[in-house]
């Protein structure tokens, strides 16, 4: 059996506030490294990968054969003294405090404006995810759908990238990289959630950003390389 690490699982155990909690959990760690293993790179540093790949080269853009191995991560489940050490502990619950509050006001901003668009097309906003989709599309007044979520799109691929991307080259990665598809559909349910759907009714997402990402993105490649395992390809465990 081979156990695969998720970088941002490892985050969060360093972040874990209680010292012998902590320890414990670091423990079980290095004891599942005792047999096949390797680590996830976290959501962030995968995406970035993908772009990246997609950026320098994408006619032959294969996201399956990036490298998301988060080697640094699998040497410091061994580092106990350092990732034990309290100090590194409270920056990690800091960094994702931060994380999670910018995430949540960003959506939250959006709101007003949103529910002003709404009001300006005499239109309700909708009580479920599935119908805010359906409402974006098609000769709708608020047929934004596939540029809203293109816009998102570009956004995190300029930002990964550190480019200017036209939509089309978006366009095309987005079709090209289910992952980065799944992380970015993750975001606009958080976006439904706090600025688009009716304020004290319809459906809700309550996942924090740490909770989609991982489902989005680890799961979505995990899944894959299970399937590859069955199969029995060589270094399946390595590349996604």
């Amino acid at each position: 059996m081979h156990f695969r690490f998720a970088g941002l699982s490892v985050e969060e155990v360093v972040g874990t506030s209680d010292q012998a909690r902590r320890e414990c959990l670091l423990q079980w760690c290095g004891r599942l490294q005792a047999g096949p293993s390797d680590c996830l790179l976290p959501p962030t540093d995968l995406l970035r990968a993908l772009v990246f790949a997609h950026r320098t080269n994408s006619p032959s853009f294969d996201w399956k054969t990036v490298d998301a191995r988060a080697v640094d991560f699998e040497r410091g489940i061994q580092r106990r003294k350092v990732i034990l050490s309290p100090q590194l502990s409270s920056k990690a619950r800091e960094e994702q405090a931060i994380l999670q509050k910018q995430v949540r006001h960003v959506f939250t901003q959006m709101r007003p404006e949103i529910q002003t668009l709404f009001e300006a097309n005499r239109l309700t906003p909708p009580d479920t995810f599935r119908e805010a989709v359906a409402q974006g599309s098609g000769n709708n007044p608020m047929g934004i759908w596939e540029k809203w979520v293109l816009g998102k799109c570009k956004i995190l691929y300029d930002g990964f990238g550190e480019t200017e991307a036209s939509e089309g080259v978006v366009a095309e990665f987005l079709e090209a990289c289910p992952p980065f598809r799944a992380y970015v559909y993750g975001m606009l349910m958080q976006e439904y959630d706090r600025a688009i759907k009716p304020k004290n009714t319809g459906q809700r997402f309550k996942a924090g950003y740490n909770d989609l990402a991982m489902s989005s993105i680890s799961l979505t490649a995990t899944n894959l390389l299970l399937r590859r395992r069955r199969e029995n390809k060589k270094n399946a465990c390595v590349r996604l």
